[in-house]
């Protein structure tokens, strides 16, 4: 993993972060909707960049990442299901925590394609 991609996944999972933050916090339109499912959105998306920086095998192929980050975040929420894990169990999480995964893919996709699109620019 190069330097850039570090940086890129130390954003993602800052931003994934700062996001679960926010969903703590909000008080406008759509607060509630934000307090049950906001956070399972922001902590997959973290999941996701956080797995990314780790070493696990074919962890580099996309589509490999986010089966490992859906996995733990299904088995979490799994656990909750279960009275295995404090917290309350709502089948809606599960879709939430795939949305925040997919949105995590779609934009690693998306910066890894223009980081790719300017360096050939640039070696042009």
């Amino acid at each position: 993993m190069t330097g850039n991609q570090k940086t890129r996944c130390l954003i993602g999972v800052a931003i994934g972060v700062a996001g679960l933050l926010f969903s703590r916090h909000y008080s406008g339109s759509g607060a509630e909707l934000i307090h049950s499912h906001g956070a399972n959105v922001t902590f997959s998306f973290g999941a996701y960049y956080m797995l990314r920086l780790c070493r696990l095998p074919r962890i580099e192929i996309r589509r490999v990442n986010a089966a490992y980050a859906l996995f733990g975040v299904s088995a979490q929420e799994a656990a909750q299901a279960l009275g295995l894990y404090p917290g309350t169990f709502d089948p809606i999480d599960f879709a939430a925590n795939t949305a925040g995964i997919a949105i995590a893919w779609a934009v690693d996709a998306w910066v890894s394609k223009r980081f790719a699109t300017m360096a050939d620019q640039e070696a042009s």
